[in-house]
């Protein structure tokens, strides 16, 4: 990556992130500016090629180009569900190539119930009274008595 793409990324993830705080600002006298500010700095980077994509509360899949730090339970969501719960850095895309890998929260829907097993495919339990079998030793015929044969030539 080039040195003027990487500083884009930078302004980038930097203004999303400045966007992101702009809810706590609401009635603060300087909140009205700087949600503009951000809004020109977007739209900067609009012109420069440079996309931010926000996925959250979108559902996660493992192909998407983010980076998972954290994934929760969350009852909220069907069995089995997988959604992106927030984003700790945005996905940063210049001229459709990726150029910054987002940073997700996942929360995930409880484990769905697996069915009991079959009563017929049930595993009959192993009888205990039988005895181990001990494996036999194998031993040369020189321990039974028998002696070694002497070189005839």
């Amino acid at each position: 990556m080039t040195v003027q793409a990487q500083t884009l990324a930078t302004f980038a993830v930097e203004a999303f992130r400045l966007q992101r705080t702009l809810p706590r600002l609401e009635g603060h006298a300087a909140a009205a500016s700087i949600r503009y500010a951000v809004r020109r700095m977007i739209e900067s980077l609009a012109l420069a090629g440079v996309e931010l994509h926000d996925l959250t509360g979108q559902p996660w899949d493992a192909g998407l180009a983010v980076d998972v730090l954290d994934l929760e339970t969350d009852t909220s969501l069907a069995p089995g569900a997988t959604s992106i719960r927030s984003m700790t850095r945005p996905l940063v895309l210049a001229s459709g190539n990726v150029i910054v890998r987002g940073e997700v929260l996942v929360a995930r829907g409880p484990e769905p119930a697996r069915p009991a097993p079959c009563a017929v495919f049930k595993r009959r339990p192993r009888r205990t009274n039988r005895r181990a079998r001990k494996p036999k030793r194998v031993r040369s015929l020189v321990h039974h008595g028998v002696p070694k044969q002497k070189n005839l030539l």
